[in-house]
C-alpha cells in the first residue's frame, strides 16, 4: 500500500509542474480543465493535472485534471448537491452517490463543446460544515478532424488509463478536521 501511495504521490508531484503550464494555457483554450466556470463563484482550491507528455503524440488529448473547488454562492445543503444553472449534464449517467472515504458526494456526468474542442467530467459534490464542495475529473480534447490525416489516434484504452489515475486521486479526498 505504501509503495502505491509513493507511485502515487511521484505521478500527482509530476503533474504539479503541468499545472502552471495548464493555466498559463487556459487563455488559449475555451474549456479550462481546473476550474468550473459556473455562476455559483467556485474557487478552485488544488488541481492535479494528468501528465501531457505521455500524449505528446496523440494531438487530440487536450488535457485532463482531478479538482478540488468550494463553490462560493451556494449557502444550503439542497442547491449544493443540485445542478448548477449552465451545466450540460447528462441525465443517463448522473444523479448516483459515492462514498469517498467515509463522505457522501452527489455525482454529476457533464460536458461541454466549443471551437473543435469537448469537456466532458464527472462532478461530485458534499456539503460539509456549511460549505458546499466540487469535485471534479475533467478530460479535454480537440476534434481530430481539425489535425492532418495519419495522426495517432487518442483511443479509449487512453483514455481510461487517464481516468484511472486521475479517480486514483479522487478516492485519496479526505476533508481535514
Amino acid at each position: 500500500m505504501a509503495h502505491q501511495i509513493q507511485e502515487l504521490a511521484r505521478g500527482l508531484l509530476g503533474a504539479i509542474f503541468l499545472i502552471a503550464a495548464v493555466t498559463a494555457s487556459w487563455a488559449q483554450h475555451p474549456l479550462p480543465i481546473c476550474d468550473d466556470q459556473g455562476s455559483q463563484g467556485n474557487s478552485t482550491i488544488a488541481c492535479f493535472a494528468y501528465p501531457r507528455n505521455e500524449f505528446q503524440e496523440k494531438p487530440a488529448f487536450g488535457g485532463a485534471a482531478f479538482s478540488v473547488e468550494k463553490v462560493m454562492k451556494v449557502a444550503r445543503e439542497r442547491d449544493c448537491l443540485s445542478e448548477s444553472p449552465g451545466w450540460v449534464v447528462d441525465g443517463k449517467d448522473g444523479g448516483g452517490t459515492i462514498t469517498i472515504n467515509g463522505v457522501r458526494f452527489k455525482t454529476f456526468e457533464g460536458d461541454g463543446v466549443g471551437t473543435s474542442h469537448s469537456l466532458d467530467g464527472s462532478l461530485y459534490r458534499s456539503f460539509q460544515g456549511k460549505q458546499c464542495y466540487q469535485l471534479s475529473i475533467r478530460s479535454m480534447m480537440t476534434n481530430e478532424s481539425v489535425f492532418d490525416p495519419g495522426i495517432k489516434r487518442f483511443t479509449d484504452a487512453d483514455g481510461k488509463t487517464v481516468n484511472r489515475r486521475l479517480e486514483q486521486a479522487r478516492d485519496s479526498f479526505r476533508f481535514i478536521e
